[in-house]
């Protein structure tokens, strides 16, 4: 949410800074001084329509004005991407992850299947199945690059424990499965008893958690320095 009164008195300062009185300030927006002094006393906020030349007027950036302060450039990305979570919502912003997410996975069985599909030789052959496999897997990453870079909040989508956790689980299983498929293993462990198979299950089922645990620990971070970013925004 924004700070009505936090805006207000940064108004105030950066009028101050210009040697401007109200009255001077709203000349240069098209505003009475009476609309002026409403803002910087935190009663109302300016039309959205006035936001760029009152920035422009004033010397700062939209995003310094929602934040109701300067922004330093090494903190400008984390001010502004904590801004985009409050106004786009954290729910909406990790649907659109999630979603993401399960075109990654798409994108990677596309272009694995055609390694698992039935075949002569290790190496598929370039047939029209295969190539089409291939582009659209191809395509879904490019969607996926795409996406990322047009959804805000990369940073802060990514601190869902959830979707990282389901997302990890789900790249293991297909790349393990897959290997296992390409290398013959599936059908040589289908011909041991489970007793002979034990040692590989456990070996897989280890290797899931170890590589889970830690996409989980590595999202745990990110959260935590997101929440620690948070807090040290509100402190101030």
């Amino acid at each position: 949410m924004i700070d009505m009164q936090k805006t207000g008195r940064f108004i105030t300062v950066c009028r101050k800074e210009k040697g401007w009185t109200q009255k001077q300030l709203g000349e240069q927006v098209g505003v009475s001084d009476r609309a002026v002094s409403k803002w910087e006393r935190g009663k109302s906020f300016p039309d959205i329509s006035l936001l760029e030349p009152l920035c422009e007027c004033l010397g700062i950036s939209v995003s310094e004005f929602f934040a109701g302060k300067r922004i330093e450039s090494e903190e400008y990305h984390g001010v502004t991407e904590r801004m985009l979570v409050e106004a786009i919502g954290s729910k909406r912003l990790y649907r659109l992850e999630a979603a993401v997410q399960v075109l990654n996975i798409l994108a990677a069985l596309a272009i694995v299947l055609p390694f698992l599909l039935p075949q002569n030789s290790f190496i598929p052959e370039l047939n029209v199945t295969n190539g089409a496999f291939w582009l659209f897997g191809i395509v879904l990453c490019l969607v996926t690059e795409y996406l990322n870079k047009a959804i805000p909040a990369y940073e802060f989508r990514r601190t869902n424990m959830w979707i990282e956790g389901i997302s990890g689980a789900a790249t293991f299983a297909l790349t393990v499965g897959a290997s296992l498929l390409v290398s013959g293993g599936w059908k040589a462990m289908q011909g041991e008893s489970f007793r002979e198979s034990l040692p590989i299950i456990l070996m897989g089922l280890a290797g899931g958690a170890i590589g889970v645990g830690c996409c989980l620990f590595m999202t745990w971070r990110r959260r935590q320095d997101w929440l620690r970013e948070q807090g040290d925004e509100k402190n101030e």
